[in-house]
């Protein structure tokens, strides 16, 4: 995850997120536009990164 204050990129922070697992929570920093969210190949064999995902949101 990635955060956009409207002038820089930053605050990146990985996460493995099960599939299994609850929801995770994060408070954005005031002045927060976009965050970008996308999937990171684990390992040399980590076949998934074939299909890879990524999502901009951004708040209006």
């Amino acid at each position: 995850m990635s955060v956009y204050d409207g002038k820089t990129w930053g605050g990146v922070k990985v996460r493995d997120v099960q599939d299994n697992a609850p929801r995770l929570a994060e408070k954005l920093a005031q002045g927060s536009m976009k965050i970008a969210i996308g999937r990171m190949k684990k390992n040399a064999g980590d076949s998934v990164d074939d299909n890879p995902a990524s999502w901009l949101i951004e708040y209006l």
